[in-house]
């Protein structure tokens, strides 16, 4: 994707994935939203619209990956 910026240069777009358990996926809703620069008044990236299934799969993977690492801080 990409933009013309206001002194006639292309600003590219990014479109992201998400990362749930160490793999970069697309969402399965099909669905994205934009997230919007306020100070240059442009759209910077296209991100997906994770379902509720892709939220809890994500949270468990990183509750997982926190749990096991070896700098956990133990109470």
């Amino acid at each position: 994707m990409e933009t013309i910026a206001s002194d006639g240069g292309l600003l590219r777009q990014q479109r992201l994935k998400m990362f749930i358990g160490g793999k970069w996926l697309e969402s399965s809703t099909a669905r994205t939203l934009e997230r919007f620069n306020p100070f240059q008044q442009t759209v910077w990236a296209t991100v997906p619209d994770a379902s509720a299934e892709e939220v809890k799969a994500a949270v468990t993977a990183a509750t997982t990956t926190a749990c096991q690492s070896p700098t956990r801080r133990r109470l």
